[in-house]
């Protein structure tokens, strides 16, 4: 088997143990967390792989919903992201549950150029960015403004840490909300204090996997992939940017020569329908195409290297299925 069909490979396998783990904890843990914590907790993160909300507050898989863009930065004024995110507010407060939105932005405590390059490495402005934003949901949501709130979260990425950059906006969270909120701080706190002394290396970019489209959160390796929701009108911008992380990555030796970069394009059915699977197949392929041209043209360097993987994420069992 090459070196492509390995990299191939070892995802299948690790998104089968993740399946399993998702599955598990779908049908014996899942109801009695939700009845512990019953916050819709909504995360809107950068695409850097570095960052992976859930695990970095010790959530367990699938319960928290992430929408990931290059910078963390998102546009309300796209319709396919305000449907997608309205539709998942919505859902919840049918559940009767409430929701705490979270914006975040990264940076690096050690070297301003580990931090966000979705940002042009300026810590200031992603915050700014990160702030807007809350604003933006903060008034979209108003009309159910007792049920909806959100904070802004800053996340330093050499030890995993996170930061309330704004502490006063935690006063005007309800009790509940702030109960949740609270065991996702002590969560994260647990986390960074057990997590090992990171390398220069390792608290640098070092991801050989470019995933676009829905239907990752799987997906939670550290530091494998960038993830790029399809929350814009215009790829060609965040795939370039993470093209250029992983040529830099290739360039800087953080990944071998000898491995695989993979392209892997991905949606989920928003049911468990056939259906709904043949289209969401028709989508994942168009999306692979899509990217396939936008790599060529402004990122031709990293074609020699490129591995594409298009397929279908299971909503109920979160597994992968590539298209034939």
């Amino acid at each position: 088997m090459g070196k492509n069909e390995n990299l191939i490979q070892r995802l299948f396998d690790y998104n089968t143990e993740q399946s399993k783990e998702f599955t598990r904890f779908a049908v014996s843990e899942k109801r009695r967390f939700l009845n512990a914590h019953p916050t819709k907790i909504i995360v809107f993160e950068c695409m850097d792989g570095r960052i992976n909300f859930p695990l970095s507050c010790a959530f367990p898989f699938g319960v928290v919903s992430s929408f990931r863009s290059v910078g963390g930065k998102f546009d309300l004024g796209i319709p396919h992201f305000t449907k997608t995110l309205c539709n998942s507010v919505m859902d919840a407060l049918m559940e009767k549950r409430d929701c705490l939105l979270i914006a975040t932005y990264h940076f690096s405590k050690g070297d301003a150029h580990r931090g966000c390059k979705g940002c042009g490495y300026d810590t200031e402005a992603a915050l700014v960015g990160a702030q807007k934003f809350r604003t933006e949901l903060e008034r979209a949501f108003s009309f159910v403004k007792n049920r909806v709130h959100s904070i802004v979260i800053g996340i330093e990425t050499d030890e995993d840490r996170f930061v309330i950059p704004d502490p006063s906006s935690l006063e005007k969270l309800p009790k509940a909300i702030r109960k949740d909120l609270d065991f996702i701080l002590a969560g994260n706190t647990k986390h960074a204090s057990e997590l090992p002394k990171r390398t220069d290396k390792e608290m640098q970019h070092g991801e050989n996997i470019i995933a676009v489209g829905t239907g990752f959160d799987w997906l939670h390796s550290y530091n494998q992939a960038l993830i790029i929701g399809p929350w814009c009108y215009d790829l060609d911008t965040p795939v370039t940017i993470a093209a250029d992380i992983i040529l830099s990555n290739l360039k800087e030796k953080r990944i071998a020569d000898s491995d695989s970069v993979l392209l892997l394009c991905g949606t989920v059915p928003s049911k468990d329908t056939q259906v709904r699977f043949a289209l969401a197949e028709k989508e994942a392929k168009a999306l692979s195409e899509h990217c396939v041209a936008i790599l060529k043209l402004r990122a031709p360097e990293i074609m020699p290297y490129l591995q594409i993987l298009a397929g279908v994420t299971n909503p109920l069992t979160r597994k992968f299925s590539p298209i034939s």
